[in-house]
Parts: C-alpha cells; structure tokens; sequence
C-alpha cells in the first residue's frame, strides 16, 4: 500500500471517523489520508485517533494483518486495554478515545 497524501484539513462537511466511528463534525480538524491498494480509497479520522494510534502502537499490533488497522481493532484496544481508565462510565469508542486522549496528553 502506497500513501499518496496524508495531511490534516478542516472538514467541509460531516464524515464518520474510520478509526472511532464518531462523527467528524462540519468545521473540525481532521486527518485525511489517500492510499493506493489495489484501488485509491481515502481514510479520515479524527485528530487524536490519530495520535491514539501511533501513541499507543496500535500499528504495531497489525504488523503482520492485510487490511491494517480498521474501526474492530481500534475498538478492541481502546476498549479492552483500556477499560480501567473508565471503571464505570458507559461510553461510545469515540467518547473513549477522546477521553483517552486527553488523559495520555496532547
């Protein structure tokens, strides 16, 4: 898989984050990437997925998987790895990871 642009731009509509499933709101900063892989096929997400997941390794943890990281594996980590952080909140992903990000600094 080959990058053909990675960079960080303010949304011109609302998307669905690829990593979180939370939305990426009209107006908000966000990374959007475009990949070549049999196809182009663009990815956005929000600015501290992002950071969670380089922060956090989670590349690393699909080193040897074909379809790299996605929205299952993200949610599996935030919320299975770490689940103490929210002992007893009932949250989405993307209220996790953000959450998650805040505590892991910015």
């Amino acid at each position: 898989m080959d990058t053909l642009k990675s960079k960080e731009v303010e949304a011109r509509n609302n998307y669905k984050c690829d990593l979180c499933g939370g939305e990426i709101k009209q107006g908000e900063i966000y990374r959007h990437s475009t990949f070549v892989d049999d196809g182009i096929y663009s990815f956005r997400e929000h600015s501290h997925c992002h950071y969670l997941s380089h922060k956090l390794k989670m590349y690393d943890k699909v080193n040897m998987c074909e379809q790299g990281l996605d929205s299952e594996l993200f949610e599996v980590i935030v919320t299975e790895d770490f689940k103490d952080f929210f002992p007893e909140e009932k949250l989405s992903v993307s209220d996790m990871a953000f959450k998650l990000y805040k505590k892991l600094g910015e």
